[in-house]
Formats: C-alpha cells, structure tokens, sequence
C-alpha cells in the first residue's frame, strides 16, 4: 500500500514503518495556516494529483487538545471542504500528516492516547467521506508531530499510524 521506505537514525523504532522524505514524488500542502482557504488547499491537492505526485497533507486541530467528539466533527469539516471533488481513487494517493500543535517536549500517557485516538479518527472520518469504504481504510495517515521521549516506541505498534512525516 504505501510507496517507497526510507529508515532514519532517530526513527529506528519505527523502522518498520514508513519515513516520507519530501522532495521527489512528495510535495507537501499545509492546511495548518488559518489564513489559507479550504478551496485553496483543494486546489493545490488537485493540481498536484494532476501532475501524478503525492501531496503531503498537514492536518491538525489547532493549538488547543480537543476532546475526541469535537476533534472528529474539526475534521469531518475540514477535510470534507478540502477534498471535495476528488475521486476515491485519488484520496488513497494522499499522505495525511497529523500534526499537533498541543504537544510539547514532555510527552504524557495522555498525550500518547490523544495522539493514537486522534489518528483513529482521522481515519475514521477518511474512511466515511470515500463512496468505497475499503478504500477509506488504504489513506496513507502519518504522524508529523515531534518524536521526543518513548513516543517513537509508544506510537510504532499503532495500527493507524502508516509512517512518520517530517513536521512542517
């Protein structure tokens, strides 16, 4: 399902996971600035699809840690706005990067639940966006947030996190 493999030094513990490098076939598309508009950000992942690369997408909820029923209505609306008018087919070509804003360098057993329950959702809401749900479950979600402490560990064995994207 996922494309090419590339193992850092600091991610050994999620060696067997993916590490996208951008550059190349990636190119990276940041919904993470207020001020840039869902229609915009549809237009930027459809051009690229166009041109057959794989848009990066950094996603997040803000500065503020939501509680799991308000983080996945954020990004039901979210991503429904930003992928309107692209095909099942092509959503599964996107890498979604979750990237929170809330997390700092002291990681807690909280902040490690948040993050997998968080990524659960997102796929969740990927999965009932697409006409075909086995193809919602083949989204290629990524973790793009800060690797400090055992986080790499705590979040290797995730079934719903593919890989680990640089943070934007």
């Amino acid at each position: 399902m996922l494309k090419e493999s590339v193992v850092c030094a600091p991610l050994e513990k999620l060696a067997e996971k993916k590490n996208y490098q951008l550059g190349g076939q990636y190119v990276a598309v940041n919904a993470q600035d207020e001020f840039v508009s869902s229609a915009e950000i549809n237009r930027q992942l459809k051009e690229i699809l166009r041109l057959h690369l794989t848009p990066v997408l950094y996603i997040n909820e803000g500065a503020t840690r939501l509680l799991p029923l308000p983080f996945a209505e954020r990004m039901s609306n979210l991503l429904s706005n930003m992928l309107k008018g692209i095909a099942d087919i092509n959503i599964k070509e996107i890498v979604f990067a979750y990237s929170p804003q809330w997390l700092s360098d002291e990681v807690s057993h909280e902040d490690v639940w948040t993050l997998r329950l968080n990524h659960r959702e997102i796929r969740e809401v990927l999965t009932d966006l697409v006409v075909s749900p086995p193809l919602g479950k083949q989204v290629q979600l990524a973790y793009a947030g800060p690797l400090v402490g055992s986080l790499p560990e705590e979040l290797a064995g995730d079934i719903n996190i593919d890989g680990v994207v640089s943070p934007q």
